[in-house]
């Protein structure tokens, strides 16, 4: 049997709280889902799940012809680095069904979800650009007390582990960034403004070094 749910926002933010069910089984109330998409149990077989999520999120996207549901497609596709082929999503969509809660176009046609599909792609471009590793070099407050306290914030905890020095916590481990040199440190391009807040908050200030 198939049965997960798909949480849109994690590929789009303003998605948050987007989730869609899938299900081989029949599913009847949407309870907190946008949307259900009812699917034949052997899709998981001949696509595997990540390319059977894809098709998932195609589908979404075709049946409400949302734009930033295409955009969290493109997101999904590009950091899984998966593919569907025209054949895969032409068998695949004749054995999906989708079932939405949200308002949906009128206008269903193929130029119309041309127009969506490729609005939908330059956002998602737009939305992967900001995974762009960035480094910021922080100037620690001159008063000890306030750059030990930021120091902390950041790096959090010292700890001895196997004769060896660690940082365990912080914004930085929350983050996924890591540091590169004392007060340098490398973050995605999304968050450099908690970084910026963070060393505001402690009367200090910071830099973008550099951005790939």
């Amino acid at each position: 049997m198939v049965g997960f749910t798909l949480n849109l926002g994690e590929y789009n933010p303003v998605l948050d709280g987007w989730k869609v069910l899938v299900s081989s089984e029949p599913i009847e109330s949407f309870d907190d889902f946008v949307a259900v998409v009812e699917v034949d149990e052997k899709l998981v077989e001949k696509l595997g799940e990540k390319k059977l999520k894809l098709l998932c999120i195609y589908a979404v996207a075709r049946e409400f012809m949302e734009y930033k549901v295409v955009a969290a497609m493109h997101v999904y596709s590009v950091r899984n680095r998966i593919l569907l082929r025209p054949e895969e999503l032409r068998e695949g969509l004749k054995h999906i069904r989708v079932k939405g809660s949200r308002v949906r176009s009128w206008d269903k046609s193929d130029e119309a979800w041309r127009a969506v599909f490729w609005r939908g792609i330059c956002y998602g471009n737009m939305l992967l650009s900001l995974d762009a590793l960035t480094v910021v070099r922080v100037e620690p407050p001159k008063d000890v007390r306030l750059r030990e306290r930021l120091r902390y914030r950041m790096e959090g905890a010292r700890i001895s582990r196997g004769g060896r020095m660690h940082r365990t916590g912080g914004v930085l481990r929350k983050l996924e960034g890591r540091r590169l040199a004392p007060w340098i440190y490398v973050v995605k391009k999304r968050d450099v403004g908690h970084i910026a807040k963070l060393v505001k908050e402690h009367g200090s200030r910071f830099e973008v070094v550099s951005s790939s």
